[in-house]
């Protein structure tokens, strides 16, 4: 019921072309990116500003944002890492992916709103109108995602020794994200980019609807969440691969009970060794997989879908207005 634009503000070919139809200014020399943004955000005129992450706006910026945009009454900023409170004080509300991150605000006076990620269950809609028949699973063991090689961030260091063993070990197969000129600087020499060490194993990584057909196709994804949060779970993957009616084995955190039930709805391991051993379990037990499988996209469809999580973006926006 709300009126509302979205902007993709690193999105070059998006954004220039806005820009074109707009008599914007815009030029590639400085940050194209800010400078269409500012112009967006005056032109839309909005009530409130909702930011998807904390650095897409430089802060001296944002804390003046109120005084470029006279319209402007309310920001909100998603943050799903970890970080400096005195960041955001400038901010009205937080919306946090996880429930340290959420509890950590508000001990800093922060007004802060928990917000886990979601499934589109459109998705389910386009992938049918894609390819008009359901997609045949016959990847037995799928990864899609940052390897943990690359300038990508310096958390996924577990997440890509893992992947090196369970591409050693089991039939995983992988679709990465890597910078192989930008190495991890807590990488030991010897470590490489699997897309160099493993070519016929680890492939160009996808996004959008080729990357859900990817994970449709797969009887069983892999999951490792990222160092930067502490024995608490909740990225995107968690939520896509259930979503499309794919068993999800993932590593395991204290708030997993409040999205999902273990070896019921995903899979969970606590070690390489169980990962291995529940990956082998699946393949030779396809029953077992296809339960569990099941019973995942149902709760994420039920509990995890995207129109509940809008719900409550709706309703803490509005909130603030009382």
């Amino acid at each position: 019921g709300h009126e509302c634009d979205e902007v993709i503000y690193d999105l070059h070919s998006l954004q220039h072309q806005w820009a074109e139809e707009n008599d914007a200014w815009t030029s590639d020399s400085g940050d194209w990116r800010l400078n269409i943004l500012l112009q967006q955000i005056d032109k839309f005129r909005p009530d409130v500003i909702y930011m998807q992450d904390i650095y897409s706006m430089p802060i001296y910026i944002r804390r003046r944002i109120r005084d470029i945009i006279p319209s402007l009454k309310k920001v909100a900023i998603y943050k799903g890492f970890p970080g400096r409170a005195n960041e955001l004080v400038d901010v009205d509300i937080m919306f946090s992916g996880v429930p340290s991150i959420h509890q950590s605000h508000i001990d800093e006076g922060i007004r802060s709103e928990l917000l886990y990620h979601s499934f589109d269950p459109k998705i389910l809609d386009y992938l049918q109108a894609r390819w008009g028949k359901d997609i045949e699973r016959i990847h037995p063991f799928v990864f899609i995602g940052y390897s943990g090689f690359g300038g990508l961030g310096s958390m996924h260091i577990n997440r890509y020794r893992m992947l090196r063993e369970l591409i050693e070990k089991t039939d995983l197969l992988t679709w990465v994200t890597e910078e192989a000129d930008l190495k991890n600087p807590n990488l030991k020499p010897e470590e490489l980019p699997l897309r160099l060490m493993y070519p016929s194993r680890a492939l160009m990584s996808c996004f959008g609807l080729d990357m859900h057909t990817l994970l449709s196709s797969a009887k069983v994804v892999f999951n490792k969440h990222t160092e930067g949060v502490t024995n608490e779970v909740g990225n995107m993957r968690l939520f896509e691969s259930t979503g499309l009616g794919t068993c999800l084995l993932t590593d395991t955190g204290a708030n997993m009970r409040d999205l999902f039930e273990a070896d019921k709805e995903i899979v969970t391991y606590s070690s390489l060794e169980e990962c291995i051993e529940k990956a082998n379990y699946l393949r030779e037990h396809d029953d077992v997989r296809q339960e569990i499988a099941k019973a995942g996209q149902a709760r994420t469809l039920r509990d995890h879908n995207l129109p509940k999580r809008c719900e409550i973006v709706s309703e803490a926006l509005q909130a603030l207005f009382d």
